[in-house]
């Protein structure tokens, strides 16, 4: 079954909304327990690494499909902040491997409580919702993550 124009259109327009609303999240930092306001795009980027220890900033920034130079700046903010550590690779010394320090592993734990708080309120305050719904939800983001601009 087709969906109609009109309504098409007013979902449309209230899923750009909510994507704008999400963008808000981004642009102000939150302490997660040792004091010093990280922004998400700094917590994101110490969960890669926590997720994959010893990686190399080329291949981070593959996986997170931003710059190099980009990566390197994170890496090198972070190292200074002392979330993480920096060291030379076995492969001739040309390329560094990042991994948490102890301060990175306990704002990534405290990230992760902050989701775990965060979904709670959104399970609150949606109330009950049917999966069959999350899954019509889940299918039409899913179909439009797979349309590309012209």
């Amino acid at each position: 079954m087709k969906a109609q124009p009109v309504l098409f259109d007013r979902t449309i327009a209230l899923m750009f909304r909510a994507v704008n609303h999400f963008r808000k999240f981004e642009s102000f930092p939150v302490n997660f327990g040792d004091g010093t306001p990280l922004f998400p795009a700094e917590i994101h980027f110490l969960e890669y690494v926590s997720g994959h220890s010893g990686c190399s900033l080329t291949g981070a920034a593959l996986d997170l499909d931003i710059t190099k130079s980009a990566v390197s700046q994170f890496a090198k903010k972070l190292v200074g902040d002392g979330y993480l550590k920096r060291a030379s690779e076995s492969r001739g010394g040309k390329e560094a491997c990042l991994s948490l320090t102890d301060k990175g592993t306990f704002v990534v734990d405290g990230h992760r409580a902050y989701h775990q708080n965060f979904n709670t309120r959104l399970i609150d305050f949606f109330g009950p919702c049917a999966d069959s719904d999350l899954e019509t939800i889940n299918r039409f983001l899913e179909r439009f993550l797979d349309f590309e601009p012209e």
